[in-house]
């Protein structure tokens, strides 16, 4: 990621530091290996080497779309499938999911797997969340 993107984000490289602790992001101290210079991020993830400042601002997309979904959740009361919040919200199925299952690590949201219903294209049943 370059900096004048990163500027025009409002983000400065000296402020990675800073930006990374305020959203939980803890770096781990090149010591060599495999996690040398990896972070720890707190809402995306990835399965290969992004570099820092495109995983730091990953996350920062990946956190506002939890806010949404957490807000969508506390605004419409009940229980709902994935893909009902993808569809409300305008978002990829993949990152409802994605939002879910760290709301719901997070203890914010609660799955009711008891209770499945017809979602999605093909009417396939999917579990249900509400909020806690």
């Amino acid at each position: 990621m370059r900096a004048p993107r990163l500027a025009r984000l409002g983000l400065a490289l000296a402020g990675r530091a800073t930006l990374a602790s305020e959203r939980g992001i803890v770096h781990v101290p090149a010591l060599g290996g495999p996690t040398a210079g990896s972070a720890t991020l707190r809402s995306a993830h990835y399965r290969s080497h992004v570099p820092a400042e495109a995983a730091i601002l990953g996350d920062i997309r990946a956190q506002k779309q939890e806010d949404r979904v957490l807000d969508w959740f506390r605004t419409h009361a009940g229980r709902h499938t994935p893909w009902a919040v993808a569809e409300a919200l305008e978002i990829h199925i993949v990152s409802a999911r994605r939002a879910i299952t760290n709301l719901t690590a997070r203890n914010l949201l609660r799955h009711h797997p008891a209770e499945r219903r017809d979602a999605g294209p093909l009417r396939a049943k999917s579990s249900t969340w509400g909020v806690v």
